[in-house]
């Protein structure tokens, strides 16, 4: 009786300990970012490729790039008929009042934008606590826009974090209601193609992006989610059955991602900090029993939200960068309206596919496709 009554006492002592590390993965999703590991010093601007990224300055190369000038905020070149001016990208902040609450967000408008036409948006959701100018950076969306003429738009969460699907830390805060009221302020100041606005997020702005779509589906066209799965909570706040197509960039070696492969990821720095080396199977299973979801499950919910479900169609991405030690596969279900992508990206981390990798920046980013880039050509191709 005593052996049995210890077996007892051991496995709820080994489940209770299992519960705290559940619940340290949760937070852990919440507090990881995609900011340096060491001290943000100096935004150095990389002509041709991302708008900027931060280095430390003992880190920074010799002859570092020089700083791209900035656009004035709310100011367009003119065209006379006797000395043509090209017309340049223009960027600006602009707020709205929310539930008693002024909230921000930044605009980028590209050089092509004609006050007569209506043009497409991206609405684009940081990670938790990552800063808007840290996502202008890493996504290179702006360098996107001004290819491709759409607008892109940053927002911005209360202290950092979006709603995710359990609940907010600060209640009575309603990102899906902001979000409306950016689209309608836009409205009012550019001409705005309704029918073509997407939204992008990283991480924590992933979760939210998919409640995002799920909330508004006459308004959000398409959807792309990097570095994030799903919380049941979250996918159950739609009431419509309007398929949206939606992209996936998900990393293997990323902690916050668990495929259900039965593997051991580290937390590397934040494991450190939370005094754990690694999250196991066992702890990624019962974070299930929490409503965090895995990724099987998070494709199957679209795939059959979308109606689109069945064996999914391989590719293989080429190996652009063989030494990034990372391999792509795509995996795409339906087509059109109905379309559901992932982008499985083995050796993958907790990172914006294409950032580049520089000094100071622990989360290696894949070199072998550009989520970016991608996610435009799939907007592109989903208007609503």
């Amino acid at each position: 009786m005593r052996t049995r009554s210890a077996e007892i006492l051991s496995l709820g002592a080994r489940a209770s300990r299992l519960h705290l590390l559940a619940v340290t993965l949760l937070i852990a999703q919440l507090l990881l970012s995609i900011q340096p590991s060491s001290a943000e010093k100096k935004w150095v601007f990389i002509p041709g490729h991302r708008q900027a990224v931060l280095m430390d300055t003992d880190q920074m190369p010799a002859a570092a790039p020089r700083q791209t000038p900035q656009p004035t905020a709310r100011t367009y070149a003119t065209t006379t008929a006797t000395q043509p001016t090209a017309r340049r990208a223009t960027d600006y902040k602009d707020s709205v009042l929310c539930g008693g609450m002024k909230r921000d967000f930044t605009v980028h408008v590209p050089p092509s934008y004609d006050r007569s036409r209506p043009t497409p948006v991206v609405l684009v959701f940081h990670g938790q606590g990552v800063s808007v100018n840290t996502m202008i950076a890493a996504t290179g969306y702006n360098g996107v826009s001004n290819s491709n003429g759409f607008i892109v738009v940053y927002c911005q969460g209360v202290k950092g974090q979006w709603e995710y699907g359990m609940g907010r830390l600060d209640r009575g805060i309603d990102d899906v209601a902001y979000v409306n009221a950016v689209l309608t302020r836009l409205s009012q100041t550019l001409n705005v193609d309704s029918q073509r606005v997407y939204a992008s997020g990283l991480s924590n702005g992933g979760y939210f992006v998919q409640i995002l779509a799920l909330s508004m589906p006459e308004k959000i066209a398409a959807a792309c989610v990097v570095g994030s799965t799903a919380m049941t909570g979250g996918l159950s706040r739609g009431g419509s059955s309007k398929p949206t197509p939606i992209v996936f960039f998900l990393g293997t070696e990323d902690p916050m991602i668990n495929f259900s492969d039965g593997r051991a990821k580290s937390l590397g720095k934040f494991g450190a900090k939370l005094g754990i080396d690694a999250i196991g199977p066992e702890a990624y299973a019962l974070t299930k029993y929490g409503g965090w979801m895995d990724v099987p499950d998070t494709i199957n919910f679209w795939t059959t939200y979308n109606g689109c479900g069945g064996s999914a169609r391989m590719q293989n991405m080429p190996d652009v960068d063989p030494h990034d030690g990372m391999r792509v596969t795509r995996e795409s279900y339906g087509s059109g309206w109905n379309e559901v992508v992932l982008y499985k990206i083995e050796g993958g981390t907790h990172s914006w596919p294409g950032t580049p990798n520089f000094p100071g920046v622990e989360a290696k980013s894949c070199q072998d496709i550009d989520a970016s880039q991608i996610s435009w050509q799939f907007f592109k191709s989903h208007p609503r």
